[in-house]
């Protein structure tokens, strides 16, 4: 990253830091600074959302936590999410007239769907592989 490389002593001092204090230091150094959160105040987050992502519900696992989601216009932190759930926001530009699209898309818009039927994809898929080179 450009930070890194126009920073590199700052940036080998926070690795060294992070690892001689932990994971645990580092995030709730991370949390306070970047949203204004205690680890109390993520707790009590996940807590009212039922333990788990605010989309999907997924809870944390050992390695990966929730992140924080927050408006980037405003600053205003809206919950807790699964990295997938936060990368499909950020993906589909935390629009919501572009997450609606994508839902009627997903539900009902047959308009760009196949019209071929299962076993039709199926017969061809097999012809296909039949035509295959041997590996």
């Amino acid at each position: 990253m450009a930070w890194e490389e126009a920073n590199k002593e700052r940036y080998l001092e926070r690795q060294r830091q992070y690892r001689e204090s932990g994971a645990r230091k580092y995030r709730e150094e991370h949390l306070r600074q970047a949203f204004g959160l205690s680890e109390a105040d993520y707790r009590n987050m996940l807590e009212r959302q039922g333990g788990g992502c605010a989309i999907c519900g997924d809870p944390p696992n050992v390695r990966i936590s929730l992140h924080v989601d927050h408006d980037h216009g405003t600053g205003e932190i809206r919950g807790l999410l699964c990295v997938r759930c936060n990368n499909g926001i950020g993906l589909l530009r935390e629009s919501p007239d572009v997450m609606g699209r994508a839902i009627r898309y997903v539900t009902s818009d047959a308009r760009f769907r196949s019209t071929r039927t299962k076993l039709e994809r199926q017969a061809i898929e097999r012809a296909l592989a039949l035509r295959a080179p041997a590996a």
